[in-house]
């Protein structure tokens, strides 16, 4: 028996329920309450099976909720203990939204389309920040069919963080396995470009050496045409130059500042150049740092060729993978931010997601949405 209680905030509905299902021998199944404004709703899902007739339940518990003016709505056709799902056969998920102000309508509806087109139902939503916060943020706790194996519901996550890490950045988003290990995050991996630093890291380095050669860097074929276009500049002055106009997102100092000090590992992997990784990771304190290393011949100019393997999308990914093996944790257990397509692999990898447009937003969110995520979940 399903049982919904409304009214106004300031009753004692909940534990009138609770000793009316007692009294009647009833075993209480599932309850939730969740509060809009001065407004309250419980939900109870409540076997009457092996206590009294449902006829007397419900008499008892209309003559003990009158006084308190609660509107109480029954579904008789809700199931009973036998037919509760086993616990090992349920698989949840956390989905995160976080956005300044308020989250944008349109984005919570194509969140919840991806979600419905994988038959994943949403089994509650909870605010995360108070009213009158810089930002708003909400909650999906979501359960996977139970119809579909441990590996077929695995494969439905990754397709559907893939799918929300693509949408229109109308806010900042994140997908994470409801389990043990969502408490105990230990490695943090950031992207360099539009993550850490303003703009793409390889193009930094042309426009030190005065070469126009905007565009994505993530690609094998895209890194090694750009770096050729460095054939012949003087690598220390390029370096130097390109390390000096480094221009670091708002917010990074910040986070990496109070990341460090709750404890965890980080790291920045960029398809960019190694000099801007190991600059980022000197002035944020991080613990690694990989980029592409760029060849220099024996007069102290680029070469144009890029050490071998190149740091491309697929390399990102293989290099979470590695730290956390480095770091002996389990993928679960590491976070990656990025921008969204560009490192889609290197995100889809880690147990934490967290997708970061940095042409609307800054790092401050990503330091919120992490907070309510991770620390305090």
């Amino acid at each position: 028996m399903l049982i919904t209680l409304s009214g106004r905030v300031g009753g004692a509905a909940l534990g009138v329920l609770m000793s009316v299902v007692d009294s009647s021998g009833a075993i209480l199944l599932d309850v939730q309450q969740f509060t809009v404004r001065d407004v309250f709703t419980i939900s109870a899902n409540v076997d009457t099976s092996a206590g009294t007739p449902d006829g007397s339940f419900l008499k008892d518990l209309l003559l003990a909720l009158h006084p308190l003016g609660v509107d109480v709505s029954f579904d008789l056709g809700s199931p009973s203990v036998s037919d509760a799902p086993s616990p090992a056969s349920v698989q949840r998920a956390i989905v995160t939204v976080i956005a300044p102000i308020c989250v944008p309508a349109p984005f919570l509806a194509d969140v919840t389309d991806i979600l419905a087109s994988h038959d994943a139902n949403i089994e509650s939503i909870n605010r995360i920040t108070e009213r009158g916060e810089r930002f708003a943020g909400f909650e999906f706790i979501v359960r996977l069919p139970a119809s579909k194996s441990a590996a077929e519901n695995d494969n439905t996550l990754d397709i559907m963080r893939a799918k929300l890490l693509q949408l229109e950045k109308l806010g900042d988003i994140s997908l994470q396995r409801h389990n043990l290990l969502v408490r105990s995050k230990r490695l943090v991996v950031f992207d360099l470009s539009w993550t850490l630093v303003q703009g793409d890291s390889l193009s930094l380095f042309l426009s030190a050496a005065g070469v126009d050669g905007d565009g994505e860097s993530s690609g094998v074929a895209s890194v090694e045409a750009r770096v050729a276009l460095l054939r012949g500049y003087n690598a220390d002055l390029v370096t130097r130059k390109a390390v000096s106009s480094l221009r670091y997102t708002d917010g990074a100092v910040r986070l990496c500042t109070v990341l460090k000090k709750l404890g965890y590992r980080l790291a920045v992997i960029s398809s960019g150049a190694q000099a801007l990784a190991e600059a980022a990771k000197y002035t944020l304190h991080l613990d690694y740092a990989y980029g592409n290393q760029l060849l220099v011949d024996s007069d102290g100019n680029f070469s144009g060729s890029v050490k071998s393997p190149v740091i491309d999308a697929d390399r990102k990914a293989e290099l979470l993978q590695m730290l956390a093996m480095q770091e002996s944790i389990e993928l679960e257990q590491v976070v990656a931010i990025g921008d969204g397509p560009v490192s889609s692999k290197m995100l889809s990898s880690a147990g934490l997601s967290i997708s970061f447009d940095q042409v609307r937003f800054n790092l401050i969110y990503v330091f919120y949405l992490f907070l309510h995520t991770i620390s305090w979940f």
